[in-house]
């Protein structure tokens, strides 16, 4: 069954509260109807079928037409009839059930088909399910049983609420759909963007203030985006900027696939880029310490006047563990100077003492902090090694397996951190410290210079001896 099937034939008992409720509610073939009213003592009802030529049959009381009529016209002139043949009768017509009907449509559709509808079934309905890409709703023809054709604008009924132009659908109908002649599509900053099929005559004015309902506070008038992909030079396409500032730009001839893009006057506001342990290129707290680091750079766009402050602010989710934000900085285009900026005073500490004022394409520098502590010197397994926060350097010494005690003599350490600069062995380390363990064991160096010592006395000996036998 076709999801238009199931539609009409979902919930027979809503159709039939809905078509109650409806005061345009049509007389239909099919319809199921029950009269109720007392006679004498007793409650009477019998069941009412509309025909298929739109007649009721009352049994004792005639036969009423309801062609043309909606169901609380037929309704009214029920109980009339009743109440006059049976004088406090209280007589009441209720629907149990709407008739269901099929609707011929085709023209520009997939497939001519017959479409399932009842009483409150409208044009637009119909349209929406049916159409193609280049079915218009601009001219929708309706062939009634008396073989005359009216055509219908389904955009006027959808954007002005003109219900004359999507009318409901009668048994024996035939829906055709023509092909829209210009589709024209309009995006950006615009109330309502989209494709609309313009009419002989309708050029871009109406496109944008009828069609498209305006332009937006931010619109650029003075660059209109004009898009022609059809009868073009070439057949590839061409593309054409329009100023809405000068009149000659609305008698442009629009015609089919042509697009039309208005583009907001903040797209030519400067930017500024962060780059390095920024975004989504930056490794996550809790990856390898050993993992190779992936620089990125992030576009930023502000105001004339924005200071980096709001820039950090903003971005503030794209900054992680790795990012060594005390070490950033920021280089001007303009001369290439180097301004270092903590980036942590705007994000933690809400310092804004120094908070330099953008200026366009400059560049902020955010280097990664890597979490990692190198061991070297005098050690068994020397290298970089995991860091862990609050551990002492021993700690570190016993992962690069203890120091070598042939070559160390357990005295001499040292640590310096990123900077180059000496810390105490107190310290705790920090992530990218540096342990040196020296060589200095005195066998280790004797071992070192022994064979220059034992060298040198050789020579000396040799020359001794020269010098002696030369006498």
């Amino acid at each position: 069954m076709q999801d238009s099937d199931q539609a009409v034939s979902a919930s027979p008992e809503a159709r039939a509260l809905l078509a109650l409720s409806s005061p345009d509610y049509p007389v239909t073939p099919g319809d199921l109807y029950v009269l109720s009213f007392l006679k004498g003592a007793e409650l009477a009802s019998l069941t009412l079928v509309v025909d298929g030529e739109g007649r009721v049959n009352l049994g004792v009381f005639g036969a009423l037409d309801g062609r043309g009529l909606v169901f609380p016209e037929l309704k009214r002139r029920v109980e009339d009839l009743v109440a006059r043949a049976y004088p406090g009768s209280s007589p009441l017509l209720t629907i149990r059930s709407t008739g269901v009907f099929r609707v011929l449509v085709t023209g520009e559709v997939p497939d001519s088909s017959l479409f399932p509808a009842w009483g409150l079934t409208r044009l637009s309905e119909v349209f929406a399910a049916v159409k193609t890409s280049y079915s218009s709703e601009r001219d929708v023809e309706v062939t009634g049983p008396d073989g005359r054709a009216r055509t219908y604008d389904l955009f006027r009924a959808r954007r002005d609420g003109d219900f004359s132009q999507d009318p409901l659908l009668k048994p024996g109908d035939v829906v055709r759909l023509a092909r829209a002649e210009r589709r024209v599509n309009v995006s950006g900053e615009v109330l309502r963007p989209g494709t609309y099929h313009l009419l002989p005559g309708e050029g871009l004015r109406e496109l944008l203030e009828r069609y498209a309902g305006g332009l937006t506070d931010v619109a650029d008038r003075t660059r209109i985006r004009f898009t022609r992909k059809n009868e073009s030079a070439g057949g590839v396409g061409e593309a054409d900027y329009l100023n809405l500032e000068e009149g000659k730009a609305y008698r442009i001839e629009l015609r089919d696939l042509d697009a039309i893009a208005v583009g907001p006057r903040q797209a030519y506001l400067p930017a500024v880029f962060f780059e390095g342990a920024v975004g989504t290129g930056a490794p996550k707290s809790g990856e390898q310490a050993d993992n190779p680091t992936v620089s990125n750079r992030v576009r930023y766009v502000f105001y004339p006047g924005d200071r980096l402050s709001g820039a950090v602010l903003a971005l503030r989710n794209s900054f992680s563990a790795v990012s060594d934000l005390p070490r950033a900085y920021l280089r001007r285009a303009r001369d290439g100077a180097v301004l270092p900026v903590d980036l942590e005073n705007y994000l933690h500490r809400f310092d804004f003492t120094e908070d330099p004022i953008l200026e366009p394409n400059d560049v902020i520098v955010v280097p990664f902090r890597q979490y990692f502590v190198t061991v070297t010197g005098a050690v068994v397994q020397p290298g970089r090694y995991p860091y862990v926060p609050d551990r002492t350097y021993e700690y570190y010494l016993g992962l690069a397996g203890g120091r070598d005690e042939d070559k160390n003599n357990g005295r001499g350490y040292a640590v310096f951190d990123r900077g180059g600069r000496k810390r105490g062995l107190d310290l705790p380390i920090q992530p990218e410290d540096t342990i040196q363990v020296p060589s200095n064991s005195f066998l280790y160096v004797f071992q070192r210079v022994s064979p220059f010592v034992t060298t040198t006395v050789s020579v000396m000996t040799l020359l001794v001896s020269v010098i002696q036998l030369s006498r």
